[in-house]
């Protein structure tokens, strides 16, 4: 049986290095751990007219849901065929919720993420809380972030990310918020 993790918060949070961390500590005591990143590149058709699009086409949310969505069947398939005890996924659900949470509402969010991308629940989410200065040194000290997420993204996240939390769409699942920034 795997157990599923995932790793959530903003960018510049701490996520993708307690994933590694973990993964090494697990990796002491003979624990297969794979971590999968639902927001990389899988170089698929749809990546590529990612990739080209110009920054006004990324921003019309159903384009952006459907390539979120390939990346994480991409990363779906990557693992099913894994003996991997532990799958950490570094961003997911979560992220997908609080990226249309404010567009579509809560319960037509879970509707259309469920139906999109069809996802296994994690059975614990580590949820990084930064705070947006320390998030945004981070982003700007490694060059910009991935996605250039703009100060207000950062804060819709932030707020979106805080509002599921405090529903009910995670209460099967063990949540660990986890202050970080120092």
């Amino acid at each position: 049986m795997k157990i599923l993790i995932e790793i959530d918060g903003l960018d510049g949070s701490g996520k993708s290095t307690a994933a590694y961390n973990v993964e090494r500590i697990l990796s002491q005591y003979d624990i297969e751990t794979r971590i999968v990143k639902p927001t990389t590149s899988n170089d698929t058709v749809l990546d590529r007219c990612w990739e080209l699009s110009p920054n006004f086409i990324k921003n019309v949310w159903p384009f952006r849901a459907l390539v979120f969505a390939e990346r994480y069947r991409h990363c779906r398939k990557k693992i099913q065929g894994t003996t991997a005890e532990v799958v950490m996924f570094d961003r997911g659900y979560l992220t997908s919720l609080a990226s249309y949470w404010h567009i579509l509402g809560p319960k037509n969010t879970k509707k259309f993420i469920d139906f999109l991308e069809n996802r296994d629940k994690p059975d614990i989410v580590l949820f990084f809380d930064c705070p947006l200065n320390i998030c945004e040194e981070r982003i700007s000290s490694r060059g910009g972030a991935i996605y250039n997420e703009a100060r207000e993204d950062l804060i819709r996240f932030s707020k979106n990310f805080k509002e599921i939390l405090g529903s009910s769409i995670f209460d099967q699942t063990e949540v660990v918020n986890i202050e970080s920034g120092s």
